[in-house]
């Protein structure tokens, strides 16, 4: 049995991990395939472990499924080269528990950019994803990617409009209608409103609950999940009612149209009553 009072462990994997332990240790050997490390009162901190099938596992709290190394299937932790086209790969299969798969923080001091995660794809012929997200369904409270705050983008929004993907095409009638009932207002965000990070300054836009009267299809009430602080302990869920501001342009593209064809019936009456004025003129 060995003791140290200080223990550097250093990984290196492509910019290294440093963990620094600064506390009395008791390093036991428990057969020829794990190292265990101990407090004095016999508490495990934590060890390695090489199973019969040459994974090599980094264990703490008494857990052997935390971090893995060339692991075929984790149920929860950490693998690194887990699969021959994922490098790494964070999992949490809790049921009935949040969590998180993987979750970025940054908020040190200083000058300089700020990334809780960060996202490169380059090179090569074929798609490239910086930053991909997966919800399963497109059903309320599913979210591919969620965003509290700005959203600032330099290329194109795309939305999947593919005909063959949607059954039942109809045009639609009466937009204009709809839209003389609109309220179209102007606003201010509360700034008592914790963890939302609501855009600043004067808002053009619409109110959830008016539009819902008008178009109930384009608002959506869901719950969300707030947390007091970063260390993401209390938390409370919210119920919040949001636009579908895109599912708005076709209604406009066809309240626009219907208005043009009263124009243009206004024009032709307009033109003949003022042919049938040239005509009595000439009288």
């Amino acid at each position: 049995m060995k003791h140290f009072t200080h223990l550097f462990l250093i990984c290196s994997f492509s910019t290294g991990i440093h963990a620094q332990i600064t506390q009395e240790l008791q390093a036991v050997s428990e057969g020829n395939s794990q190292l265990t490390f101990r407090s004095n009162d016999g508490t495990e901190i934590f060890g390695f472990r090489m199973d019969d099938d040459g994974e090599l596992q980094l264990m703490a709290n008494g857990s052997n499924r935390v971090v893995h190394i060339n692991d075929e299937e984790p149920n929860a932790g950490f693998g690194i080269n887990w699969h021959s086209s994922i490098t790494l790969r964070a999992q949490r299969n809790e049921p009935n528990s949040e969590g998180w798969g993987l979750f970025g923080l940054s908020n040190g001091n200083g000058t300089g950019p700020r990334y809780g995660v960060s996202g490169w794809a380059t090179n090569g012929n074929d798609n490239r994803y910086g930053v991909r997200g997966y919800a399963g369904i497109a059903a309320n409270g599913h979210w591919g990617v969620y965003c509290s705050g700005n959203l600032w983008y330099s290329g194109a929004l795309t939305s999947a409009s593919d005909g063959r993907f949607k059954s039942d095409i109809q045009d639609f009638k009466s937009a204009l209608n709809m839209v003389q009932k609109l309220r179209p207002r102007t606003y201010h965000h509360k700034t008592n409103i914790k963890h939302l990070a609501l855009a600043e300054g004067p808002q053009y836009g619409f109110v959830a609950q008016e539009l819902e009267k008008v178009l109930p299809d384009l608002v959506q009430t869901s719950l969300h999940d707030f947390y007091e602080d970063d260390s993401l302990t209390e938390h409370q869920q919210v119920e919040i009612k949001g636009i579908n501001y895109i599912g708005l342009i076709p209604i406009l593209t066809k309240a626009i149209q219907e208005q043009q064809e009263i124009i243009r019936a206004q024009q032709q009456i307009i033109e003949q009553h003022e042919e049938r004025l040239l005509a009595l003129e000439k009288k």
